[in-house]
């Protein structure tokens, strides 16, 4: 599903030496578990091992191949309430991680998590809890020298540019605006601080591309492009969402088959609003499993009927749940 280019090993190696000499065995134990055979994670892990937290559900791009894109205006009044996470609400989701020895966290589900002012905070919030990995995915149009200052002094670990194009006049018809350019140069710049304020030792930094029928024929380009300021770049295969992106996949690309999703056996994706779900794709948001108002996170991830069903449903590939069936069959790669 995922094709990793590594261009930094020496960066990568660096970090988990590091990542070592801090957490010792309680970061190996979480590497271990984490490649782990989906089978065995659940006999190992009695509370996620990655939370993903929806900030808010904004975005400043409106991406054609995105659920924030026009395509999705139905879907979006049913699901996407544009509210923030209280500060409150992410203290209480941090007091159970902290209490669970959370490995890893996410600052972004399907948002822009720079549109939030104190994201710094919220960063810093998560590295006060002991969190061993905080990661942030962002487009980057926003990630000014002042805002990248702020998140690694926070103390992110992992940044991650969304990009999808090699070029100004393929990224525009993919994000629907033109900031390819000041992107490019934002994270030429991000890579420059990070290496003045700690010798580059991290954050990491991901370069990524969603392989679609409009960039399909750049993929050697965005290698040569981004290699020299990033550690490694991954380019994920196309999810379609229902029939409204069928237009963009790849040609030649064929439908994933015998999919397994080992999302549900690691994660749980909280959003703004506390509600629970079992993953990140844009069918989990029919799966509501509770709301962290209400429930807890170790519950939830040990004993919610309709996780435990989809966990089932994953190992054997037969799919009873209408989301889980639509996306199951919602996979091409080239």
């Amino acid at each position: 599903m995922l094709n990793r280019v590594v261009v930094s090993e020496k960066n990568l190696k660096r970090f988990q030496e590091f990542q070592y000499e801090k957490f010792g065995k309680r970061y190996l134990d979480y590497r271990k578990h984490w490649e782990s055979p989906l089978e065995e994670i659940l006999s190992q892990v009695t509370f996620p091992m990655y939370l993903m937290l929806e900030q808010s559900f904004l975005c400043n791009l409106k991406c054609i191949t995105c659920i924030h894109s026009d395509k999705h205006t139905g879907y979006k009044k049913k699901h996407l309430q544009k509210s923030v996470m209280p500060i409150d609400l992410l203290d209480s989701i941090l007091a159970q991680a902290k209490s669970h020895s959370l490995p890893a966290i996410s600052m972004h589900s399907n948002d822009e998590p720079l549109l939030l002012k104190d994201i710094d905070v919220r960063i810093k919030k998560c590295r006060e809890a002991d969190i061993m990995e905080i990661f942030l995915t962002t487009n980057g149009t926003l990630m000014n020298e002042s805002v990248a200052e702020k998140i690694i002094q926070a103390g992110v670990s992992h940044v991650l540019f969304s990009i999808d194009a090699a070029e100004a006049s393929t990224y525009e018809k993919i994000r629907g605006e033109s900031f390819f350019d000041k992107v490019l140069l934002n994270i030429k710049n991000f890579n420059k601080i990070r290496n003045a304020l700690n010798g580059g030792l991290y954050p990491i930094i991901r370069a990524s591309f969603v392989v679609s029928r409009y960039n399909q024929t750049q993929i050697n380009d965005f290698i040569s492009k981004f290699s020299s300021f990033v550690d490694f770049i991954e380019f994920q295969s196309f999810q379609k969402f229902h029939t409204e992106t069928d237009d963009f996949i790849p040609l030649g690309a064929k439908q994933v088959q015998d999919f397994s999703c080992s999302e549900v056996f690691k994660k749980l994706i909280i959003r703004a609003n506390g509600d629970i779900l079992p993953c990140c794709t844009w069918y989990g948001y029919d799966l509501v499993l509770g709301n962290v108002y209400r429930d807890k996170l170790e519950d939830i991830f040990n004993n919610n009927a309709q996780l435990n069903l989809i966990r089932e449903n994953s190992l054997s590939k037969n799919y009873s749940l209408q989301s889980c069936q639509q996306c199951s069959k919602s996979f091409y790669a080239l």
